[in-house]
């Protein structure tokens, strides 16, 4: 059995041992088992270049001037499997 002092202590211990409080921690605490990004939800990862991302982007939509939103939806997924495909040569 458990003394009350075991139990207050466990308690406390409990208290410090909720994870991150802040907005900043918990964004670093989502990308604790982050490893390759294969499957990240985003497309830029803490590490990528946003500015690289954009050229990219700006490359195709001179290649690829969209006509309207379907186009500029389309040009958006040429550009993120580009960049993810990028990351996968890479990694490899």
């Amino acid at each position: 059995m458990s003394t009350a002092a075991q139990i207050a202590a466990n308690q406390a211990n409990a208290r410090l041992s909720t994870g991150p409080a802040t907005v900043a921690g918990k964004a670093a605490s989502a990308r604790n088992a982050l490893r390759h990004g294969f499957r990240s939800q985003t497309v830029l990862l803490a590490s990528d270049d946003p500015a690289e991302y954009q050229d990219l982007l700006d490359e195709l939509h001179a290649e690829f001037p969209p006509n309207d939103l379907t186009g500029e939806r389309c040009l958006r997924e040429m550009a993120d499997a580009e960049w993810r495909l990028r990351r996968s040569r890479t990694h490899q």
